[in-house]
């Protein structure tokens, strides 16, 4: 279901706000876990939910002592529960890669109040099988470029990003350096006997290609 989030732009598989503006909530009727009744505005990413329900149920010390495992030195979660639960008006997080999809070659990035969309967002390529989708400066057309102010225009009506050179600047730096380390994208993972998802692990797990090189077509 495609889905539509009015009033918002888009909707589910866009980068417009309608695709990734969402609804969510925490209830409990203990009102010393969960203190603060009310709602906010700040950026929340669904990886947030890991740190935040790790702090909730004790820190990554006793995370350590139930599963033996310390902290990710990589977690790009951050902790929410002290504004969520506890009302702190600092917002943890200020900043989103929504997605790069090198195949449409579009991307979406929020941070402070603003949002960068690079490509044609509304480009109806199609993921071919068996081809590799390496992530770099290639993978999006930057000769497209529309810059929002979410707060002051949440449905995205006026592009501003003539009149702010400087900050679309920035946050495109920020997309370029956060695609000098990511993986290719390949739409259809190769056939391989004993490959997730089968008939005891019903999901898809991440797949290692370091002993098992694909037949497949990289597109530059």
């Amino acid at each position: 279901s495609s889905g539509i989030n009015a009033e918002y732009g888009g909707s589910k598989s866009h980068l417009w706000e309608g695709g990734v503006r969402t609804a969510a909530f925490m209830y409990s009727a203990n009102h010393e876990i969960m203190p603060n009744r009310g709602s906010t505005a700040c950026y929340v990413h669904s990886t947030d939910w890991y740190s935040s329900i790790v702090a909730v149920s004790g820190g990554w010390s006793t995370y350590k002592n139930v599963t033996g495992l310390d902290m990710p030195a990589d977690l790009d979660s951050i902790d929410q529960s002290s504004h969520l639960l506890f009302g702190n008006s600092t917002c943890p997080r200020t900043q989103i890669m929504l997605h790069i999809d090198p195949v449409m070659r579009v991307a979406g990035y929020l941070k402070n109040q603003y949002k960068l969309l690079i490509g044609d967002q509304d480009d109806m390529v199609s993921c071919q099988e068996a081809i590799y989708y390496p992530l770099n400066i290639s993978s999006i057309n930057l000769d497209i470029i529309q810059l929002f102010d979410i707060v002051s225009d949440p449905n995205e009506t006026t592009d501003i990003s003539d009149e702010h050179p400087d900050i679309v600047e920035d946050l495109k730096l920020d997309v370029i350096k956060y695609l000098s380390h990511q993986n290719p994208l390949q739409c259809q993972m190769p056939t391989v006997d004993g490959a997730y998802p089968n008939d005891e692990v019903p999901y898809y797990v991440p797949f290692d290609f370091s002993d098992h090189e694909p037949d497949v077509t990289f597109v530059i």
